[in-house]
Parts: structure tokens; sequence; C-alpha cells
């Protein structure tokens, strides 16, 4: 799982990919997959895959939500894998003051 910390602004909408790989550096679908977001205000917002359409799969292993951030601040994200091929990754984007605010 890749981290990353990129800048948007309000109103952007951010495509937060997470890309699973076992021991071997093959890409793989885990058992499970979960997407947490964590807002600046500190609201976490959990997703499942196959249970919110929130977390969309591309292809083996990938998998992606479409955050759409009100805030401005930082935003922390959590991919995890459970039940086989386990894994887990997080990252952050940044959401700038707006200078029309």
């Amino acid at each position: 799982m890749a981290t990353s910390g990129n800048t948007y602004d309000v109103g952007d909408t951010v495509r937060v990919q997470g890309v699973f790989k076992n021991s071997s550096d093959v890409v793989v679908d885990p058992g499970t997959v979960t997407f947490k977001l964590k807002s600046p205000g500190g609201t976490v917002t959990t997703y499942v895959y196959g249970t919110d359409a929130q977390v969309v799969k591309t292809g083996t292993g990938i998998y992606y939500v479409d955050a759409l951030p009100t805030l401005e601040g930082r935003y922390s994200y959590r991919w995890a894998g459970t039940v086989t091929n386990v894994a887990a990754g997080e990252g952050y984007f940044i959401v700038r003051e707006s200078n029309f605010n």
C-alpha cells in the first residue's frame, strides 16, 4: 500500500486509490476491504467493499473511493484488507483554505 500527500480545494473530488499486494508484490484481492476517512474535524467515516457503493473495484486488488471534502485541513485515510491477503496502508491529503471564504 502506498501513501500520498496531495493538496486540493474544497469542492474537488478526491479519488483515493488502494492497491493490495502480497509479499511477492503480486496484486491480490483481500477477503474484506475497508476504507476509513478521517476529516479535519475528527469525524471518521467507514466504507466496506460489497456493502457500501462508495468503494469501487476496478480490477484485482485495485479499489478507490471518491471523497468529497467539505472542510479545509488534513484528511487522513486508511485502506485495510483482512481475512485473506491481509494488508493495510495509510495516507493523507490536504484541502487548502479558500481565498473566497
